[in-house]
């Protein structure tokens, strides 16, 4: 579920920076709710938690690389010479 919000808004904003900073507080506070109030929060005591990151970071990755407001793939498209939406269904396949 994350990787499909972060895939989401990435493409929406098309910042993949920007969807990390506005997913990691949220996604932090989803794993610590899942730890059920445990006072001390370790890492380790989050099974979840590096599987969870993975997923923002990839879903912001991914939605920044079809996205066509984003500005590596309108550079992309420029430097090349090619249809700028037909680059964009290229990443999106």
């Amino acid at each position: 579920i994350i990787f499909l919000i972060s895939t989401a808004i990435s493409a929406s904003i098309g910042s993949s920076w920007g969807t990390i900073l506005i997913m990691l507080p949220l996604t932090i506070r989803i794993l610590a709710a899942l730890t059920e109030g445990t006072t001390q929060l370790l890492i380790a005591d989050i099974p979840n938690f590096f599987p969870a990151i993975g997923a923002l970071l990839s879903g912001s990755a991914a939605g920044a690389h079809f996205s066509p407001i984003t500005d590596s793939t309108i550079m992309a498209s420029t430097s090349s010479n090619c249809y700028h939406i037909d680059h964009v269904q290229t990443q999106i396949s």
